[in-house]
């Protein structure tokens, strides 16, 4: 090593093992030239590649050692250092000693506040004490931990009113300081994707017309720049195009630009039909196209190479040509510069994509049952004489019909006709007036951003917009059917994508081509049976089922006004409305379709509509088809399974283990009835193991004869069988989308999908399998529909026998399966195992030879349950949906009433907080304060919407004085008023589970009477401290009973029971604090 001038340098020499290095040491140096020499040589060491590595972590330790020694006093008070900002301080006037005592009494307090056990070794004041400044505050603590613990704890001030304005940060140097504000600068400067000073932005966006189709193509991009690839298509274009839209971000690097422009040789190489949009920040002259810029230059190759053609010739931004135009084909016409969208500083380009053979479609017409002349319609009904018109028919056939074709003659009379237009607003004209002015003056005038004109009408025509969106949200508030229509299209519900993709990969466009691809898909889940229906023998001793005309006309009253049209053509509103008038000769055709046992041709033609499973569905998998048949079919329907339902309660066909669809059930009650059994397993130190089964397509897939065969064996009556197999055979269905329907196609097996008797007729197929599954009195099982979930409760001790057990069930399930026709989808088949500490898992579980996999979570009848039945989990996800569903509602309704944002917030937002709250509520608090935060969140953003004040957030009220201004409650005191009206409506037999399993009515000396548990739980008091057991539902509610008072608990209903709670409060009643 040479010296020169002070410094040590190193030559670049190779070192081995044995090397030796000759060093000579400088003398006389200080502490800082002694730790600028170890960093030199450190760095010498790692950049040199053969130096043993235990030589440079041991160089790398004494460098370390040598640096503690030598920090100073100063370094040490820095580390204990914080700063405190926001401390008043006494007036110029004042002593300083009084100044210094009033401060450190005052850091004393926020101390005390936050809980830091600590006596500052100094208390500072910083800066020149001026009077319009207040100066922050230096505190030094004795160790470190007591600065760790201040600044840990800091956050408790936020909730502490006097402290609110209190920040603590840590104390820095001005090289730390500097580095800070560095680091800000540099994070300011990524973050800015656009060359704009005084706000942020960056990025494009394409509006498509309606009627062209388009398609999104996944691309593996990760880069500075925005890229997004779709196709674009229209049965009038000769071809499909690839469009490519892309946002350059002018700091890109030459790396980057060599990354978008691999991507776009990829995108645009090897396609004909290219449409490349996009803004590339780029600076080129676009007239001559040439450019001094060499990375614009490199872009203008590559266009050339490609063979693509720019057609955007004039300023998109100031005097800049940003936001262009490129296409392979002369296929861009009617090229246009329009005024920017809402703040945007580029102006918005308009275009025409040309097709060869484009045609004007003809607009379609319908009937407009929604303002149908009702009263005359009704007076025109009552005139005819329906007893001498019917009794003409010679069979059900020839009776509907000649019913229907009365019906349609009569509907030109009082139906009007409507032509079914676009779903664009419709301006008034003086709002379209200042539009065409506003874009005249935009043509016209050199630079319209700056003129003065153009801004006042620009002024203008927004004022103007505004009022009529406030007028049109008013009348949407005002007709609630309107409003929730509107919302359900900006929530996405029941939305599907411009495309669909078939099971063969191909892809439908048109809505034709979707319908006929969803048909054909549906069709294949049906299962064509070996064996048809055996005839059945009448019985004499049997009632016939009669229906008199004012039971009808209860049943047409109440209907939904639904205007959809099934396959007579007979909408239901026009039952609804007119129930007086056909009731009839509704009542005629029902009761000779009951007494013959036939239904009408048409009423067995169903209409499907494809319900996306999720939103922007693409795939025809990703679709439920819900049948919609003929309105006198389903009052029909709803006849026959009024009578089943008393024939199922009278005689018990219906077993217990099924809670789908009975009165008395939902799936609150069954998850509550398993969650009972598995946190009391849990309290007894067993395991649970829980298999969860899906049935596929078990409602489409069902055996039609061995259904009679079983209806037939559990006793049901033979006129209403009759009618039944006539229902359930010969049946058609085609799907409509966008009111085009495809083909019919045969049904041969199952139950119509949204069928009034569907889901009872598919509990009466499966009443024999809970027999079969709960063989072994330790297995239980509990159904809902097609969901079925089998499960069983063992110690280590009988752990192997009673793993043998549930594996026989999970034997016999499949058994039934095979034997009805029935599908199980093994790919959603889990075994769920609660409790796993408390006994080893002796056996894998198996169907067949595929062993059953183990689950970490599993949504179980849409809670998401773990190992452990923690509730964090969903709380997490609820919390998360039930936020983007709000903020999505603000973003898009902006003139609403607080009373409207209320009712969408208790009716899109609340049903995800509460569903099955019983279940899942918290005894934590920090999940209780999750769960309240989005209705914090909602009360905070209405009151800044609905009651605006410039000196918010200061003076934006608390929580519960919003909630009280709301007139609402805390999400927490709405858990707790669920919990016990559903506690009250199981202990007064209103649901089908049974009280005494879960409670036991204990008298007692005293005059009230107290709950208690159903087993004691002495023995296991001492592990219970922490087990869910101890928080659940029948648990906590049995506490909260003994501390109500009679006048409550006397109540006869649930309903009754909800209503005097409303008019008392609660949580003092129970001694609850309300944690939100």
């Amino acid at each position: 090593m040479k010296k020169n001038k002070g410094k040590t340098n190193v030559s670049d020499a190779q070192f081995t093992r044995d090397s030796k290095l000759d060093v000579e040491v400088v003398p006389d140096m200080g502490g800082g030239d002694l730790e600028a020499h170890l960093s030199t040589l450190m760095s010498f060491f790692e950049k040199t590649n053969n130096i043993p590595r235990d030589v440079v972590d041991a160089f790398s330790a004494i460098q370390r050692i040598v640096k503690a020694s030598m920090k100073s006093n100063e370094d040490s008070r820095h580390e204990r250092s914080i700063v405190i900002h926001g401390i008043p301080e006494l007036p110029e006037a004042s002593l300083p000693s009084q100044r210094q005592l009033d401060t450190e009494r005052k850091v004393t307090e926020i101390l005390d506040v936050i809980g830091v056990e600590a006596r500052p070794c100094a208390v500072v004041r910083l800066g020149n004490l001026t009077s319009g400044k207040t100066r922050l505050v230096k505190v030094i603590f004795p160790c470190r931990s007591q600065y760790f613990m201040a600044l840990s704890k800091a956050r408790i001030l936020r909730d502490n009113p006097k402290f609110r304005h209190i920040f603590l940060r840590t104390s820095l140097t001005p090289s730390e300081r500097k580095r800070q504000f560095d680091l800000r600068a540099e994070a300011r400067q990524k973050n800015q994707i656009a060359d704009r000073n005084s706000k942020r932005g960056g990025g494009v966006c394409v509006f498509i017309k309606h009627g062209l189709t388009c398609d999104e193509t996944v691309i593996n991009y990760k880069g500075s720049a925005d890229v997004l690839c779709f196709s674009i298509s229209e049965p009038s274009l000769s071809s499909e195009y690839r469009a490519v839209l892309v946002y350059r971000p002018p700091c890109c690097t030459k790396h980057d630009d060599d990354k978008i422009l691999e991507l776009l040789y990829d995108l645009c190489g090897n396609n004909p039909n290219i449409l490349l949009l996009g803004d590339f920040n780029l600076d080129i002259d676009w007239v001559s196209c040439t450019s001094a810029c060499q990375k614009a230059k490199r872009y203008l190759d590559s266009f050339t190479n490609l063979l693509l053609t720019q057609h955007v010739k004039f300023p998109t931004r100031m005097n800049s040509t940003l936001d262009l135009i490129f296409t392979t084909k002369p296929v861009i016409s009617s090229i246009e510069r329009l005024p920017p969208l809402a703040n945007a500083d580029h102006f918005i380009i308009s275009f025409h994509l040309c097709s060869e053979n484009r045609h004007q479609q003809d607009r379609e017409t319908f009937l407009d049952f929604a303002h149908c002349n009702y009263e005359g319609l009704s007076e025109a009904l009552e005139q005819i004489d329906w007893w001498k018109l019917l009794g003409k028919s010679t069979s059900v056939n020839e009776l509907y019909n000649i019913f229907s074709s009365t019906m349609h003659t009569i509907f030109p009379n009082f139906v009007p006709t409507s032509v079914k237009g676009g779903k664009m607003i419709k301006y008034p004209e003086h709002i379209e007036n200042l539009m065409q002015q506003r874009l005249r003056l935009f043509s016209n005038l050199p630079c319209p951003l700056e003129n003065p004109k153009y801004l006042k009408v620009t002024s203008k025509l927004r004022k103007h917009l505004n009022k009529f969106l406030s007028v049109r949200e008013k009348k949407l508030s005002a007709k609630p059917s309107l409003l929730f229509s509107h919302v359900r299209r900006l929530m996405g519900e029941y939305q599907c994508t411009h495309s669909l993709t078939n099971t063969d990969g191909s892809k439908c466009y048109n809505d034709l081509e979707k319908a006929e691809a969803l048909a054909a898909h549906f069709a294949k889940v049906f299962r064509k049976p070996n064996v048809m229906p055996e005839p059945l023998q009448p019985s004499s001793s049997e009632s016939t089922l009669y229906l008199y005309p004012w039971d009808v006309q209860k049943l047409l009253a109440t209907l939904k006004p639904s205007t959809f049209l099934p396959a007579d053509g007979l909408p239901q509103i026009i039952f609804q409305r007119c129930a007086k008038a056909l009731a009839l000769p509704t009542s005629i055709i029902i009761n000779m379709t009951l007494l013959h046992g036939q239904l009408p041709d048409v009423w067995k033609q169903g209409i499907v509509t494809a319900i996306p499973k999720k939103p922007t569905a693409t795939n025809v998998n990703e679709f439920r088809p819900i049948c919609i048949n003929p309105v006198l079919c389903k009052v029909t329907e709803k006849v026959i399974r009024t009578r089943l339902e008393n024939t199922c309660k009278m005689h018990s066909l219906i077993p217990r283990e099924q809670y789908g669809f009975i009165h008395g059930s939902s799936t609150t009650v069954q998850l509550l009835s398993c969650d009972f059994l598995w946190k009391k397993a849990l309290a007894e130190r067993k395991r649970t193991d829980v298999i969860y089964f899906d049935l596929s397509k078990a409602f489409d897939r069902l055996n039609i004869a061995k259904l009679i065969e079983k209806l037939e064996k559990l006793g049901i009556q033979y006129n209403i069988l009759t009618w039944l197999s006539s229902y359930l055979t010969g049946r058609v269905f085609s799907v409509r989308f966008n009111n085009v329907r495809s083909k019919a196609y045969t049904i041969h097996s199952g139950v119509p999908q949204g069928g009034a008797l569907s889901p009872l007729l598919f509990n009466l197929y499966t009443c024999d399998l809970p027999i079969l599954l709960n063989a072994d009195m330790r297995v239980k099982s509990a159904i809902y529909a097609d969901d079925i979930k089998i499960f069983s409760s063992f110690s280590e001790n009988d752990a192997y026998e009673v793993a043998m057990a549930l594996q026989s069930s999970i034997n016999k399930l499949l058994e039934w399966a095979k034997e009805n026709d029935i599908d199980v989808n093994l790919t959603k088949t889990f075994c769920l195992s609660i409790g796993k500490r408390f006994a080893p898992i002796p056996v894998d579980y198996t169907h067949g030879d595929t062993i059953i996999p183990n689950a970490e979570t599993v949504r179980d009848l849409g809670i998401i349950l773990d190992e452990k039945l923690d509730p964090h989990v969903h709380i997490k996800n609820m919390t998360s949906l039930a936020l983007q569903k709000l903020f999505l509602i603000f973003r898009n309704l902006k003139f609403v009433s607080a009373k409207t944002f209320i009712q969408l917030y208790k009716s899109y937002i609340l049903p995800h907080l509460e569903y099955a709250s019983q279940v899942w509520n918290p005894s934590r608090k920090k999940d209780i304060l999750a769960i309240e935060k989005v209705q914090k969140t909602f009360t905070r953003i209405l009151f800044y919407k609905i009651f605006p004040n410039s000196n918010y957030p200061s003076a934006l009220p608390s929580y519960q004085s919003r909630l009280k201004r709301l007139h609402l409650k805390s999400l927490y005191h709405r858990h707790v008023v669920a919990d016990l009206v559903l506690a009250f409506r199981i202990l007064r037999l209103e649901t089908k589970l049974r009280p005494s399993e879960f409670w036991v009515w204990k008298p007692c000396s005293g005059r009230k009477s107290r709950f208690s548990f159903h087993y004691s739980l002495s023995s296991f008091s001492r592990k219970m401290k922490r087990c869910p057991y101890e928080k659940s539902f029948f648990v906590r509610t049995a506490s909260w009973f003994e501390k109500l008072p009679p006048k409550i608990m006397s109540s006869v209903s649930g309903s009754s029971f909800k209503s005097k709670l409303r008019n008392n409060d609660v949580l003092a009643l129970l001694d609850l604090d309300d944690i939100s």
